[in-house]
């Protein structure tokens, strides 16, 4: 009888490392792919998957904000130099505004921001206020998060954005976290100004050292350089 269980005990184990194996193959050729798959519904810890950090030099976020379909601007977001706050190591935000159509300079607005890697965590912080917390992609469905307006964790999947599986966080009001990327509505930096009612923000590309990751399609995408920005 024991030798009976063991036979079927090894079994099992064959079984499962084959299954491994198929699963590694079919994930390579996934990543090989021309198109975006969504990975919706897959449960969390059926995935391999390592975190993804955002604050990472080279990186550039373009949003539209929309304030009416005759006026709006684009915002480029950038990583500046790193600098110590209070004892703790922060880096430069860099908010370049250009306004569309051409209403003045491109102004700069600045502020800091860190990434608690180990927890997955990112913070910002305006000069001379307190730090919030601005993404947790440990967060689990039912979480809620925000202290102002508060939402909750709708849903957690993972979708294939420049070649790499990314952690999706859908909360309340459709509000979207990618990691590595951000929030795709709203602002990158949610509550960063007070734009307004009925104001839409949107983010139209993230790029890493001149090469557009998100969407993977360039096509439409503001070409808007460092020598625009005077």
């Amino acid at each position: 009888m024991k030798r009976m269980l063991f036979i079927v005990g090894l079994f099992g184990l064959m079984s499962c490392a084959s299954g491994m194996d198929e699963f590694q193959t079919k994930k390579e050729a996934s990543v090989e792919a021309d198109s975006i798959p969504n990975i919706s519904g897959v449960a969390e810890d059926t995935v391999p998957h390592a975190y993804i950090p955002m604050l990472i030099p080279g990186n550039q976020w373009i949003e539209r904000v929309q304030y009416r379909p005759s006026i709006s601007r684009h915002q480029i977001i950038e990583l500046g130099n790193d600098t110590i706050i209070e004892g703790i190591k922060y880096t430069q935000l860099m908010e370049y505004n250009r306004e569309l159509p051409p209403l003045g300079d491109t102004s700069v607005y600045i502020s800091y921001i860190r990434e608690d890697i180990t927890n997955q965590q990112i913070f910002h912080k305006f000069d001379g206020w307190p730090e919030e917390l601005l993404y947790d992609f440990q967060v689990q469905v039912g979480d809620v998060v925000g202290e102002d307006e508060p939402v909750q964790v709708q849903k957690i999947d993972f979708v294939e954005i420049g070649s790499i599986l990314r952690k999706r966080i859908t909360l309340s009001y459709d509000i979207i976290y990618i990691e590595g990327i951000g929030r795709l509505k709203d602002g990158l930096i949610c509550g960063m100004q007070d734009f307004g009612v009925g104001v839409r923000i949107t983010l139209v590309s993230f790029s890493q050292n001149g090469v557009v990751v998100y969407p993977e399609s360039a096509t439409g995408i503001p070409q808007i350089s460092l020598s625009r920005r005077k």
